[in-house]
């Protein structure tokens, strides 16, 4: 006798193991609604997992699974993009391997970048402090830490001001493919 899936998702929200059945029956139609890609599938199943709580029995499950699984698809969406966007420019260190050429180079972006920041921290923008303790290798909570803000704050920041140096960066005729 097969069971409904309201029936199972009561059984899990009781502490039954059964969330081996739950996947089996429905990690197609997860992926599916996660347009086929696995990593996504796998958040939204750890989604579901730690919200399954939150699920309740009078209303249909997989319309609640849905919501979830979607919403969860949107988030990280966002945070890929944000990653994607708040990315500063790579900078090597100069190596013992590196030819003089390449190591010259390394040395003139580094400057350049530095003038860059400088120029932001000299305009008053309240970023570049935020900037200035990520260049130096601090933590995001450090840094929060230290500004006494909240760690949103310190994020939001590092975005416009990691906006703002690249924007600084290419008014000086410098793009990105120069730090790969």
């Amino acid at each position: 006798m097969t069971q409904t899936l309201e029936t199972l998702v009561h059984n899990i929200q009781q502490g039954k193991e059964e969330w081996d059945v739950l996947y089996k029956s429905e990690k197609k139609r997860v992926l599916n609604w996660c347009g086929g890609d696995e990593d996504m599938s796998q958040i939204a199943w750890i989604k579901l997992f730690t919200n399954i709580q939150a699920y309740d029995p009078e209303r249909p499950f997989l319309t609640w699974a849905k919501t979830v699984v979607i919403n969860s698809v949107i988030n990280e969406a966002k945070s890929r993009k944000r990653k994607e966007i708040a990315t500063l420019p790579e900078i090597h260190k100069c190596t013992d391997e590196d030819a003089p050429d390449v190591a010259a180079e390394k040395k003139e972006l580094s400057i350049i970048v530095r003038e860059c920041m400088d120029t932001l921290t000299n305009s008053g923008n309240k970023y570049s402090e935020y900037l200035e303790y990520y260049s130096q290798g601090h933590t995001l909570q450090e840094i929060a830490d230290i500004t006494d803000s909240v760690l949103g704050t310190v994020k939001s920041q590092l975005h416009y001001g990691k906006l703002a140096l690249k924007k600084e960066l290419k008014r000086r005729g410098i793009d990105e493919s120069s730090f790969e």
